[in-house]
């Protein structure tokens, strides 16, 4: 793990702490320490990055400038589902005026967003 590199936890006030990944609102606190400047490591769970990250691999994120990000950059993006909006981590398909298309290593496409959706950048799976 790079030195700047902080395992994503969380814990109560009696420091019994219990790694994000074992929640599915790991996503939250991922978020919230991206826009601190952390650099995180990460273990999502789920099948539409097959190929590319396995189900409970470590991924390491970085907060990200958009303006640097490119076609098939992994990123960790707030997307708007059916349902809920919710957060995943997913790959830029295509950037076009200053949005981005959202996509899984499945096939399946997300759809656009803007550069405030996008939270952080893969740099180590």
């Amino acid at each position: 793990m790079p030195p700047s590199c902080l395992p994503l936890l969380f814990g109560s006030q009696n420091l019994r702490y219990k790694r994000l990944n074992d929640t599915q609102h790991w996503t939250i606190a991922a978020k919230n320490a991206l826009a601190a400047g952390q650099t995180i490591t990460v273990n999502p769970t789920g099948q539409s990055m097959t190929g590319l990250i396995a189900s409970g691999e470590t991924v390491t994120l970085n907060p990200c400038d958009t303006s640097q990000l490119t076609i098939n950059d992994i990123v960790l993006v707030q997307i708007q589902g059916r349902r809920y909006t919710h957060i995943v981590l997913h790959m830029v398909k295509a950037i076009e005026d200053g949005k981005f298309l959202i996509g899984a290593n499945n096939g399946r496409i997300d759809g656009w967003v803007y550069p405030n959706d996008i939270f952080g950048q893969a740099i180590l799976v």
